[in-house]
């Protein structure tokens, strides 16, 4: 009996813990200034992205989660490119917006 409470305390503690991390990482992924996604890797479609992002791309964050990093790209579409692709994007912070204007 005194095990079972033992685990119980220490899954309790566990979700506290858990809990506040995901409050840190929200707070720091919503008020980092530079644009942050998080993607899939599988298929590097964006699954989320903080304001910043947002506003750098000027997507709504509902249009931002329709795309895939490859969207936000100004080279050309190249499918067996993609990986170099979102490298060099990422290197030389080459982007474009939804208004089609590139900026690095």
């Amino acid at each position: 009996m005194n095990q079972l409470k033992n685990i119980t305390d220490e899954i309790i503690q566990n979700k506290k813990e858990l809990s506040q991390s995901e409050k840190i990482y929200g707070k720091l992924f919503n008020t980092f200034s530079d644009g942050v996604y998080i993607l899939d890797k599988s298929n590097y479609q964006i699954l989320d992205a903080n304001p910043s992002a947002c506003n750098i791309y000027g997507y709504s964050l509902e249009e931002i989660r329709e795309l895939k990093v490859t969207d936000l790209s100004a080279e050309p579409k190249r499918p067996w490119m993609d990986c170099i692709i979102i490298l060099y994007r990422y290197l030389t912070g080459y982007i474009r917006k939804k208004t089609a204007l590139f900026f690095p």
